[in-house]
């Protein structure tokens, strides 16, 4: 505990340093559209499992779908804690990343575990360092809760989709075992890279283009 309480005063202290001294605001890239990269960065994760499942030495490649939710209900909790003190917030995202990587060992052994639990790690400190105005907590819980409740139509499209394209003969569902059967590489691709290329062109959007509205 001492650690972490450590680690967290230091980044705490750096982040405040170049807030101080205006680096945050930038024009890098980088630092424009870092949330944007960071979803790219998880789409193009989710691309290479789909596409090259033999790679991964273990059964990721079957459990992606919960690998996914995973990610989605890491982030639903992060932006509830927003109306949390900082000493509270920080006892919880430790709790969080302690059960990542629990459940990443037991489930999934270390193929995305350390890949995964740092992305965590980025947003989370992203949302949970500041204490956050009210007008900020508004908008986090707004536009951001939106994104993430995009998982839920488009993996109904996915479901509805591929039982469709399945029934006329177009694609194949993958088998594992005797009756197990799981998504077909099409929808592997169209459900993860889809979900998470829209949310980071939606956070791409959202700097590039401050004063437009898009359909969120």
């Amino acid at each position: 505990m001492e650690v972490s309480k450590t680690i967290f005063k230091f980044e705490y202290a750096q982040i405040m340093i170049l807030r101080n001294n205006n680096i945050l605001e930038t024009h890098n890239f980088f630092s424009k559209y870092e949330t944007a990269i960071v979803y790219a960065l998880l789409a193009v994760q989710y691309l290479f499992i789909a596409m090259f499942p033999n790679s991964q030495n273990s059964d990721i490649e079957k459990n992606y779908i919960y690998l996914w939710f995973f990610d989605i209900f890491l982030a639903i909790p992060i932006i509830i804690l927003t109306y949390f003190t900082n000493l509270v917030r920080r006892i919880i995202l430790l709790i969080i990343l302690v059960s990542a990587f629990a459940f990443f060992f037991f489930k999934f052994g270390f193929n995305s575990v350390y890949f995964n639990t740092f992305i965590a790690i980025f947003l989370a400190n992203r949302f949970l360092l500041f204490n956050l105005s009210p007008e900020d907590q508004a908008n986090l819980t707004g536009d951001k809760f939106k994104r993430f409740l995009l998982a839920f139509p488009v993996g109904f499209v996915v479901t509805v989709t591929e039982s469709i394209l399945g029934k006329i003969g177009i694609i194949e569902h993958e088998r594992v075992g005797e009756n197990s059967v799981v998504m077909s590489t099409f929808g592997k691709v169209f459900l993860f890279v889809s979900y998470y290329g829209l949310i980071a062109y939606l956070e791409y959007r959202k700097v590039k283009y401050p004063n437009r509205k898009f359909f969120l």
